[in-house]
């Protein structure tokens, strides 16, 4: 795969809507501690689904601690697919990568899911990660509420560069590492 973007190639990513400082991680992340479904009333963050890969994938991963990272967030413009998000930020999948704690930092955050600066209630929030066996796979979860009988965050893992399984519609969100803007 061509990993420069073409000369004719149409822009799939918006400017950088914000950028936010995740903090620093003193212990292990144990993604099975972390990622439960459960949506009662007094759970700290719902979890409504996982689906298979995503158990499969990340379910025993287990993370060290890091020392804090920038993620900024751009909108999707274009329907496109996850390799040429990679090569529209970095020309490399390698650069694009973070992790579990972080896309948990960002659940935490938004608790319920509401509508406002991190998360609309419709969108996909795309996050590229490493799972257990080292390999780069797309997370993607949005807040599911059916209206009748339990809401939640829905959290879906697939193949990183699958065109069938890593298609993106414009008004998903993609965080990733802006390394440029992050001072340690």
């Amino acid at each position: 795969m061509d990993n420069i973007m073409k000369h004719n190639e149409t822009k799939i990513l918006s400017n950088i809507i914000f950028s936010i400082a995740v903090p620093a991680t003193k212990n292990k992340f144990v993604a099975k501690n972390k990622f439960v479904v459960d949506t009662n009333e007094w759970t700290k963050i719902k979890i409504f689904k996982m689906n298979d890969n995503f158990v499969a994938w990340f379910g025993e991963k287990v993370e060290d601690p890091f020392p804090g990272s920038f993620i900024s967030v751009r909108n999707i413009v274009a329907k496109t697919f996850d390799g040429r998000i990679s090569r529209e930020l970095f020309n490399s999948d390698d650069l694009i990568e973070t992790t579990l704690a972080e896309i948990y930092f960002f659940m935490k955050y938004r608790i319920s899911g509401e509508a406002g600066t991190f998360f609309d209630t419709i969108w996909s929030n795309i996050f590229f990660v490493r799972d257990v066996n080292d390999k780069l796979r797309t997370i993607n979860f949005f807040w599911n509420s059916d209206g009748e009988y339990s809401e939640g965050w829905s959290i879906h893992a697939t193949e990183f560069g699958s065109l069938s399984a890593g298609q993106w519609s414009v008004g998903n969100r993609v965080f990733y590492h802006n390394t440029f803007n992050y001072s340690g």
